[in-house]
């Protein structure tokens, strides 16, 4: 689900904080040792959610040059560099879908544990996952090209049927998509055009993403 290690735009490296089972920064070190070494590392993700019922959320389709080309992900995420703060990754989140985030206006879910090890990268993530609550359009918001393909805002309740394997007949959600510098379109998602992720995570952040849109709380995963 994670993108391969890169470096700054000025050439240097960039330097993760290397953590602690328990979330302590033992030391930094740059993202390709981070992957190579399988140091623990922290992430930020965040799911953009409509503020009233139905539910709705505002979804991704990832650039074309990015790991999981084309695929549906979360509104934002990223990796937290050195010094940063979990809150600082609403950077990522105005980058990937043009939501310029108050940060006194997330809401914490906690920190998800991840593991996700191949052939070549030993990926270990302690991911702050957050909501944020917005009614900005669709139509308004203007994501980095570089960034995302598109954005769509689709329905919770159709995606959760979707994701849950006791419903086999559901066979995709109907949402509207803008790509990046084009008009809305009506599409329907699949599994096939999840990107591939512990299924359980993201059930639990929708139904999070859910209980926000109907004033419930509390809010965690």
């Amino acid at each position: 689900m994670k993108d391969l290690p890169d470096d700054h735009a000025d050439g240097g490296p960039e330097l993760l904080d290397v953590l602690a089972p328990d979330g302590t920064v033992i030391g930094t070190a740059d993202r390709e040792e981070i992957h190579q070494l399988g140091h623990w590392h922290r992430t930020f993700h965040c799911l953009a959610v409509r503020t009233g019922p139905p539910a709705r959320v505002i979804l991704q389709r990832r650039h074309r040059s990015s790991a999981f080309p084309l695929l549906i992900d979360l509104t934002g995420s990223g990796h937290l560099t050195a010094g940063e703060q979990p809150v600082d990754g609403v950077r990522e989140l105005e980058e990937e879908s043009g939501i310029v985030a108050d940060p006194d206006h997330l809401v914490p879910l906690g920190v998800h544990y991840l593991v996700d090890d191949g052939p070549d990268c030993l990926n270990r993530e302690q991911i702050h996952v957050f909501l944020y609550p917005t009614n900005v359009p669709l139509s308004d918001l203007r994501p980095a090209d570089d960034e995302v393909h598109g954005l769509l805002e689709v329905p919770v309740e159709e995606l959760l049927a979707l994701l849950d394997p006791d419903r086999p007949t559901a066979a995709g959600v109907e949402a509207v998509e803008i790509p990046v510098g084009g008009s809305p379109r009506a599409v329907t998602v699949t599994m096939d055009d999840l990107v591939p992720d512990n299924r359980g995570y993201f059930i639990k952040v929708l139904i999070m993403a859910h209980r926000l849109a109907h004033g419930l709380t509390p809010l965690a995963v």
